[in-house]
């Protein structure tokens, strides 16, 4: 009987050791590799931002919305691979990925992409995406 709860104990601990790391947004890991787990420990307030910018850092808006921008083609769209940025990969925004392909954001002003179906796909401005990270409460160290 000894023997049994041993193994049982040892099966139960085996597990929970083998999951120590915490678990990150599969984005982070396709964009950053393992280097995400260090940013969690050491930088917990650029993880953050990280994760808060892939959610946040663009917008679907309509084309009669926005005038007085340039708006991009979105036919030059690929990813890291060199595939086609396709309409469909909008389809699940809480796992769309946008860091992977060659969007172009700027510092300054938003870019907005022609989707092609009424829409486009706006990026914002960096300094407005710092300035509402910071407004946010989540830059913090915890």
């Amino acid at each position: 009987m000894k023997k049994i709860m041993m193994l049982i104990f040892l099966a139960f601990a085996g597990t929970s050791f083998s999951q120590t790391k915490e678990q990150v947004d599969q984005r982070l890991i396709d964009n950053n590799g393992d280097e995400v787990y260090n940013f969690l420990i050491y930088r917990k307030d650029y993880y953050k931002f990280l994760l808060w910018e892939l959610d946040n850092g663009y917008e679907i808006v309509n084309s009669s919305s926005v005038s007085n921008h340039s708006v991009l083609p979105i036919s030059n769209i690929v990813d890291n691979g060199g595939d086609q940025f396709l309409i469909s990969d909008l389809n699940n925004l809480e796992a769309f990925n946008f860091i992977k392909y060659n969007f172009i954001r700027e510092k300054e002003s938003d870019i907005y992409y022609d989707l092609g179906n009424g829409n486009l796909l706006k990026f914002t401005a960096l300094k407005v995406m710092w300035k509402a990270f910071d407004d946010s409460g989540l830059n913090n160290k915890q």
